[in-house]
């Protein structure tokens, strides 16, 4: 696979992670329906903003981090990627301990029953909010190991100011030095 094939598959996978832990923070993980102590029906259902209150504001540095990845170079890009693994792991481990956390937060919202615990039958969003962990994870990991090797952005995004870079042809040699400028400084 080339370097820029590698690049651009592990920069879709970093959004495509970050965008699925995003839709699954929202979605419903558990509903159960139950009577009440008063006989009454009471329909309780829990989403992933109320299980895993991290998840979404992890998809959303997980963007952030996508875009910086193809802003960086070199040790800031292996920094990225370090970051993104680890931002990956918190999006495994609050999403298996909100999964594990549904029943509680049923019983929470529906009040008025007896039992201390529901289970309601598993959505697959927490599922998927693991997969998209470990899919950032190893995003991560591959930025930091081979991302500094990848393509920057070109000079023209470098900041105002920044020297230009000298070319290693004879002729740019001799028009810089036409210029007034020492082309080995």
């Amino acid at each position: 696979m080339s370097s820029s094939r590698a690049f651009v598959t592990t920069l879709g996978c970093w959004v495509l992670a970050a965008a699925v832990a995003l839709v699954a923070a929202g979605r419903v993980w558990g509903e159960v329906t139950v009577r009440s102590a008063a006989g009454s029906r009471v329909h309780a259902q829990v989403t992933g903003h109320d299980v895993a209150g991290a998840l979404a504001p992890c998809a959303a540095a997980l963007f952030a981090l996508a875009l910086f990845v193809l802003a960086s170079r070199g040790w800031l890009r292996r920094l990225t990627g370090a970051l993104g693994a680890l931002l990956g792991v918190v999006i495994v481990v609050t999403a298996l301990a909100g999964r594990g956390d549904i029943g509680a937060a049923l019983a929470d919202k529906a009040f008025g029953v007896q039992s201390g615990t529901l289970h309601s039958p598993m959505t697959v969003w927490p599922w998927l909010a693991v997969l998209a962990g470990l899919l950032a994870v190893a995003c991560g990991v591959l930025t930091a190991l081979i991302g500094p090797r990848w393509s920057g952005l070109g000079r023209r995004y470098d900041a105002p100011g920044a020297p230009p870079a000298v070319a290693d042809d004879d002729a740019s040699r001799w028009a810089a030095l036409d210029r007034g400028e020492d082309p080995t400084a």
